[in-house]
Parts: C-alpha cells; sequence; structure tokens
C-alpha cells in the first residue's frame, strides 16, 4: 500500500531526527559548567578585603610538608654547642679552683667571662632555631593579589599538587609570587627545600643548624661562631 509505506518513511525519519534519552544521559553536566568561570574574583587593583572576601585563604593549596632534614640537622647545631659550652665551662671552673683564695676577684672575672661565651651560644641558637626570622607568612597582604595564571590553575585542579609543575610568577619592582607558598615577596627572597618556606633576606641554609641564614638572624649566626674561640681564650686565660 503506497500510503502505508509513505507513513512508515515519515515514522523512521522522526524517529532518527528526535534525539534519545539515552543520547541525553551521556553528556556530562560539567559540559556547561566548564564555559562559565567557576568563581567570581576581583580585579588586580581591588583591595585585599575584596580577595579575602572572594577567596579566602583557607581556600589555597596547602603549605608544603617539611623535609625530614629540618628537624634532624638542628641536633647536630645543638650538640656541637652544648658539647664545648660543657668542655669550656669545665675547663675555667677547674683552672679557677686552683686558685688562692686572695685572688677571688681573678675567678669572678674568669667565670663571669666564660658563662658570658655560654649564655650568648645559647640564646643565639635558640633565636636560630625557633625565631623564624625572615619567613614570608601567608596573610591578605602576602597573598592578594593572586595571579591570573595562578587562579586559572586551581581552576582546573585542586590539590597540593595543582601547582605543583609551575614556574613563580615575575611580578612588579622585581618581586614574585611564589607558587609553593601562594604569597608575595621581595626580591632578595629565596624558597628553601628543606624549611620549605620562602625567606626575605635570603643568604644560605645551613646544613648545621638546620635553619635559612637571613638579614635577621645573620647576627646570631655569626656570634655562635665566635663564641668558640672566644670560650676557647676564656680557658687559656684561666690558666695563668
Amino acid at each position: 500500500d503506497p500510503q502505508s509505506g509513505e507513513g512508515c518513511l515519515m515514522a523512521s525519519v522522526a524517529t532518527k531526527e528526535a534525539p534519545s534519552d539515552d543520547a541525553v544521559s551521556l553528556v556530562s553536566p560539567r559540559a556547561a559548567d566548564s564555559q562559565q568561570p567557576l568563581l567570581d574574583l576581583p580585579g588586580p587593583s581591588a583591595t585585599a578585603e575584596e580577595w579575602t572576601k572572594a577567596f579566602p585563604m583557607s581556600k589555597l593549596p596547602a603549605l608544603n610538608s617539611r623535609d625530614p632534614e629540618y628537624r634532624s640537622q638542628p641536633l647536630t647545631g645543638a650538640g656541637i654547642v652544648t658539647f664545648f659550652s660543657a668542655v669550656f665551662v669545665a675547663a675555667v671552673v677547674t683552672n679557677v679552683m686552683q686558685e688562692d683564695v686572695s685572688e677571688s676577684s681573678m675567678r669572678i672575672a674568669h667565670l663571669s667571662g666564660i658563662s658570658s661565651c655560654v649564655a650568648t651560644a645559647l640564646l643565639c641558637l635558640l633565636y636560630l632555631l625557633l625565631g623564624d626570622a625572615g619567613v614570608v607568612r601567608r596573610s591578605a597582604d602576602t597573598c592578594y593579589p593572586i595571579p591570573q595564571e595562578v587562579i586559572d590553575k586551581l581552576q582546573q585542579e585542586s590539590g597540593e599538587a595543582s601547582l605543583q609543575f609551575m614556574t613563580n610568577v615575575k611580578g612588579p619592582e622585581g618581586s614574585s609570587y611564589c607558587v609553593r607558598c601562594c604569597v608575595w615577596r621581595p626580591p632578595d627572597s629565596h624558597h628553601c627545600s628543606v624549611c620549605q618556606r620562602c625567606y626575605t633576606g635570603f643568604d644560605h641554609h645551613c646544613g648545621v643548624f638546620g635553619r635559612c641564614i637571613v638579614q635577621g638572624n645573620m647576627v646570631c649566626f655569626w656570634l655562635i661562631i665566635l663564641m668558640l674561640p672566644a670560650g676557647f681564650i676564656c680557658v687559656v686565660v684561666s690558666c695563668h
């Protein structure tokens, strides 16, 4: 029948043109979302307060864990300072105890000299290990504005690995944005692979004390070193 044949043909065409429910279910719901920005962020000239509201620091990747040497290296430095301090004090005390009672003023002078050397070395050691001098900490002033390339990477991926293979972003006047700490830092800064933090005024990482030597603790570093010959001089002087 021609009419029935024409009806079957039209039904077949309609079936091909109509999208099936199965075909629609295969489309990922993220496809439409990918065309839209994930975050409504302020511009580079926005204030730190506006950035904090739009992108809190809690959304930034966690800071990298410290290297195991960060905790093991200070044991060497602390052991050296403690050992020489004990040896020098014992030597001076032994020498002054052999002096005449009439020379009590010299005895006090020798004991005061070695005590000053030991106290200086120990206090400088404590500041070197616990002071965190020069660390660029996360704050509204250091984290914002976040560079656009960093934002794009954070939108694409999540977690610590999202910025793993990125290079630091250059900023104005020699500053740079560290993609590991997610902070803006001055030109004389450096990210330490052992401490896993950025430091201003960076000089070097000391493998003996296990801390970065920067402008903020350079005096303490040199005082500890100078107390070694100073303590030796106190011992020699106390012998006479």
